[in-house]
């Protein structure tokens, strides 16, 4: 009798733990939710990439640009690419457009912005966005960019607003944030001897 109690009690306690752990769901891994889209980023293997200015697709659209560059310019740092000082691409602007292969850079990263919601900013910290990253051959010899990534989410931020009490720091560390999740799904960039 006592065996049978032993065995309703262990099977009580793993049924236990298996309905405690439903209940838990692991976080997402980084890049998760963003969509990819793969060229020939491999064959290509781009070094140096020009960060173009921030593109709306909808006129009405606003979103924090240099917070944005920056952020993407960090991000490609540290997947190995030589991501080109912004300066240096804001000088060869045209009417406000930058023309690629204009500084001799292998590759040129797009930033689109499809929707950029601050309006819980201030209150609750909430950005929900919807950003693309596409990496574009400058030689333009196809329309299919090199590497695409783009992702629509809801990003909290209220832990950081704790921590960080300026809203230019806080909205950098949020840009931060948001690309850094597009780029972990980027493959770094193979390192080659000479290049």
């Amino acid at each position: 009798m006592s065996t049978f109690r032993s065995i309703v009690r262990s099977s009580s306690c793993v049924a236990l733990l298996l309905a405690v752990g439903a209940c838990y769901q692991l976080p997402k891994a980084k890049g998760y939710d963003v969509q990819v889209h793969s060229g020939a980023l491999a064959d290509k293997n781009p070094r140096d990439v020009a960060i173009a200015p921030v593109l709306f697709v909808h006129e009405d659209t606003r979103a924090p640009e240099e917070a944005l560059r920056r952020a993407f310019q960090k991000g490609l740092v540290l997947r190995r690419y030589s991501a080109l000082a912004l300066e240096q691409v804001d000088e060869n602007l045209v009417e406000a457009s930058y023309t690629p292969g204009r500084v001799n850079e292998d590759a040129v990263l797009e930033i689109l912005v499809y929707s950029w919601n601050e309006r819980e900013w201030d209150s609750r910290a909430l950005l929900i966005v919807d950003l693309e990253a596409r990496l574009i051959d400058p030689a333009g010899t196809s329309l299919d960019p090199l590497w695409a990534g783009r992702l629509e989410k809801r990003f909290q931020f209220t832990r950081q607003a704790e921590t960080t009490p300026s809203g230019r720091t806080r909205m950098q560390r949020a840009c931060d944030a948001i690309a850094t999740e597009i780029l972990s799904v980027l493959p770094p960039r193979t390192v080659l001897p000479g290049r």
